[in-house]
Parts: C-alpha cells; structure tokens; sequence
C-alpha cells in the first residue's frame, strides 16, 4: 500500500516543539512525514543543503507550512546578494515549490504574527518599515503572507496558538480532503439524499407546538421511532461540530418540517445551527413530559459557568454623556459626532467593510496628529461600573476563565483596567498603532467585532472543551447580539441600541445595573466571598 509523505516546512529553532507534536501526529495519521531533522531529507553532496530540501518537497503529497516570527536562512542564490532584510528564505522556497507542482498547502501562521500582519497590511507602504513589529524578525514574513493569500491556489491560512490548534485543524482539513475524494468516486451525480437533522431546533419547534412524538408522527407520516432518534444529540463529539445531529433520508426532513412548519428550517449548516436559545431550550427541557414543557420563552436556566466574556464600553464602564470611547476620541480631536455616525451608518448598512471603517477613522485621526497621549487623557475619563474589581477577583477564584471581546480600543482598555488587566485571559479589541513620529499611523481593527463576537465564542468553547452552555456572554449594545449564535447563554445589561426582550439574542437582562457584582447572579456563583 502506498504511504502519502507530507513535507513540514517551518524555520527550526523556534518552532522546534511544534515540528515534533506535527511528526508525532502525522506518524500517528499513516502518514511518512519529512523533516530535515529527522533523516527524512536527502542531501546530495553536490548540491547546496536548501536546494535539497526544495528537491525532497516534490517527492510530497502534502506541505504543511508553519510561520512563526522568524524568516529563516537566505537560499544559497540570494547569500551573495542579500541586501538587507530582502531575499528569499529556506522556507518561502520550499512554500514555491509546493505551490509550483501544485501539492496541496496548508499554512498555519501565529496568530500574534498574524496580528502584526494586519498592521503591516493597514499601514500605508511608505510607513512599513518605520514599525517595530513585536512578533516578527523580517518585514519579509508579511510579503511571504501576503503572497500566499493571492496565489489563486493553495492559499489557505489558519492562526494558531499551539501545536493542538494546528492538528485539530489538520485533522478537520484531512477529513475534509478525504470526503471529497469520496464524493468524487460516485459514478452518478444524484442529489445529496442524507442531511443531518438540526435537533435543537426540532426539539423547539415540535414542543413549541404541543406536538408529542405521536402527534408529529401522525401529521408527518414519520415514525415515532425514527421522530426520537431524530431528537437525539450525540454527546460524545465536539459539542459544536455538525456530526452531533442525525442523519436522514431527505424526504423524510421535508416532510418532518412541512409538518412543524418551518420547511427548510431543520436542516443543518446555517448561521443560526448553535443559536443559545435552542440549546438552551434543549438542556432545559429535554426529557421532561409534556406537561412539564413550556412553551412561552420566559423560564431561563441558569448553568454552571466556566468561562465569561464580556463586552467593555458600557458594560465594563459607565457609560457618562452617552459616550463610546471611539465617540470620545472624535471629540478629543475636535470633530462632530455626527461624522462619527454617518461612517457607523455606513458599515451598518454594508457601504463600507469593517477594513475600510479602520482606514477611514485613521486617516482623519491622522490628520488631527492623534498622540497616546491623547489616548490615554480619554481614557482617564473612563471609569470602571462599580463592583468590577470585586466580581472579577471573585469569578478568578472560582476557577473561570474571563475574556474581554470588544470593538473599543485595547489601550483604552488596558489603562481603564488597570491590575485588572491580567486577570483576563485573552483581550480582543481594536489596537490603535502609532509610528516612529508619535502620531497614529495605522488602526488594526479586530476581526471579532459584529458577526466576528460568534466566531471568537466558538473558539473559547472549543479551546476549554466546554458545552456552549458553560460560557455567558455579557454585553449591553447592537454589535453584542450577534454573540448568541455561539450557543453561549448571552446576559444584555444597561441595553443600549438593542432590545433585550428579543430572546433570540438574549438570555437574561439586566435592565438596570448599577454594580458589576449583579452579573454574578446568573453564574450560580454567590457573590458573598
């Protein structure tokens, strides 16, 4: 039986643990893996060290390319006329010639590096080189990235934090590869005939009803059996992967949502497959008779809670004069608020992508001169709600992890919170980059605002291994309702710009929150200490 050979390629003293856990899992996978540092590259007397390794790749079915903050050694063509910090390396050769015989490249950058890269691309290219990158040896990594994402092909990109990261989604995309090679096997190419069944949402829309299984049986022409097995969650897979769900004969999904009313609905591989309020509908009343089921949305749960994200300008913070930090920012330097909104107005109305809003706001922040000093006198008129230090020290000993996921500006946050700072875990926010002259020079917006809060929850659950569940959102406005898609319970408090009786977005409220220490109420931790 032939063995597929996938090529590692990554510089080696910084990233030498992460080279072993990949041999390690690919060894484990089948796979005949090669890595310079384990004999697994030929090297011919008569030709340079790098120009073998470059010869080893084409003999490969797969390159896995890992890019931390190091560029590597000069290929042997560019040492004579390396000027500077620009010449190919060891490694971005091996990418080219992966790429050139058209193998299939997976590439895994950190997700700091990947941080500066975002600067690099926001900064103007005249700018680039007068940035102290803090993650990145060569200004030429960011032209190595930027390269891979517009080759037309073998351009995926993933971040990661640990060699997990990059083997769980190896593992996913090697799955992936071979379901469509199975795919493509079939000799007729008759319609998908099995979906997988959306339980969570069954579950709520039959109960919803007051249809027992008999009842749902009669009008969908569906057996009881078949309708129960349907209901099921398989427990022991990954509590947001779709391989949760059942799978049926499609024919009998268009009948079972004819019935409940909702065709097209129950299907999985939508936005809305892990929204909070089904799954929490789901472990609430699952299982009980039906008398015990209620069908108005009013009862909430509370769970046992492991990891809280929270939301900062107006749920971390008094929100005096009505004011976000951004909107402080513009009047610090003199503008009026209402040009503020009209750029707000225009990404909420899709005009303009999140990027372009950053680019935006930099250049007229530029164009004022905007300091950190400038930053840091509108954060010292930001005051923390009363109650934080003590509800953050408290959920700290409890063991919970806390994150904050906001679209306000991480210097602001960090001088707001002060010692409070390191007891998050994880701080996404905007970053605000100044150049070598002390004025703004770039605005490195997150990607984790808006639709992005979802996506940033998800990877909290996956990376703890908790049930969706165990994690409670907190937040207060109109960017915070897209956190409910995650499945984590989400508690809207001093709403602003949003409705909190909308139970599709959130769980619990808190109307009006006058100490931080009131959140504790729905962790089912005392805030006695």
């Amino acid at each position: 039986m032939a063995v597929p050979r996938v090529f590692v390629s990554s510089t080696y003293i910084d990233l030498v643990e992460v080279r072993a856990r990949l041999a390690d899992f690919f060894t484990k996978m089948g796979f005949e893996v090669t890595l310079f540092e384990r004999g697994g590259v030929y090297f011919n007397p008569s030709t340079p060290l790098d120009e073998s390794c470059v010869n080893e790749v084409h003999n490969s079915d797969l390159f896995v390319l890992i890019i931390g903050g190091r560029y590597g050694s000069p290929v042997t063509a560019d040492q004579s006329k390396n000027a500077g910090h620009r010449y190919n390396s060891v490694t971005k050769a091996e990418y080219l010639a992966a790429r050139d015989k058209s193998i299939p490249v997976y590439t895994f950058v950190k997700s700091q590096v990947n941080s500066d890269f975002e600067t690099f691309r926001q900064v103007s290219a005249t700018h680039r080189e007068e940035i102290s990158y803090a993650h990145a040896d060569n200004i030429q990594i960011f032209k190595l990235i930027e390269e891979i994402y517009q080759a037309k092909r073998g351009n995926p990109i993933f971040q990661y934090e640990t060699a997990d990261d990059i083997t769980r989604q190896l593992k996913s995309q090697l799955v992936g590869m071979w379901s469509e090679y199975l795919r493509g096997k079939r000799k007729t190419s008759v319609r998908v005939t099995r979906v997988r069944v959306n339980a969570y949402k069954m579950f709520f829309h039959r109960t919803q009803q007051n249809l027992s299984f008999g009842d749902l049986s009669k009008k969908s022409g569906v057996s009881r059996a078949q309708l129960r097995k349907l209901e099921r969650v398989n427990k022991n897979a990954d509590s947001l992967d779709p391989s949760i769900f059942q799978l049926c004969d499609h024919e009998i999904l268009e009948k079972i949502e004819k019935a409940l009313d909702c065709s097209g609905g129950l299907s999985v591989g939508k936005h809305d497959d892990f929204l909070s309020i089904y799954i929490q509908y789901f472990a609430t009343y699952k299982g009980k008779k039906k008398a015990q089921v209620r069908t108005e949305i009013t009862e909430r749960q509370i769970f046992p809670t492991r990891a809280v994200v929270f939301d900062f300008d107006g749920t971390l913070t008094l929100r005096k004069e009505n004011l976000t930090t951004w909107e402080r920012i513009w009047l610090e330097l003199g503008y009026d608020l209402n040009e503020c909104a009209e750029y707000l107005r225009q990404f909420a109305d899709k005009k303009i992508t999140h990027k372009e809003w950053c680019n935006i706001t930099c250049e007229k922040f530029r164009e004022r001169g905007l300091s950190a000093d400038q930053v840091k006198r509108v954060a010292e008129k930001v005051e923390l709600v009363p109650g934080t230090a003590e509800t953050i020290k408290r959920l700290r000993e409890e063991g919970v992890a806390l994150y904050i996921l906001s679209g306000s500006v991480r210097q602001v946050v960090k001088h707001v919170l002060g010692d409070l700072y390191e007891y998050f875990d994880e701080v996404k926010a905007n970053d605000i980059i100044f150049g070598r002259d002390g004025v703004i020079s770039a605005i490195r917006g997150t990607k984790y605002d808006f639709e992005g809060k979802a996506d940033y929850i998800k990877d909290i659950i996956q990376r703890h291994g908790l049930s969706p569940l165990e994690v409670l959102f907190i937040g207060n406005s109109c960017n915070d309702v897209w956190a409910s898609q995650s499945g984590a319970r989400t508690l809207c408090v001093n709403p602003h710009f949003t409705d909190p009786n909308i139970a599709v977005h959130w769980t619990y409220c808190l109307r009006q929150m006058e100490d931080l220490r009131a959140v504790l109420d729905f962790t089912n931790i005392s805030g006695e200490e």
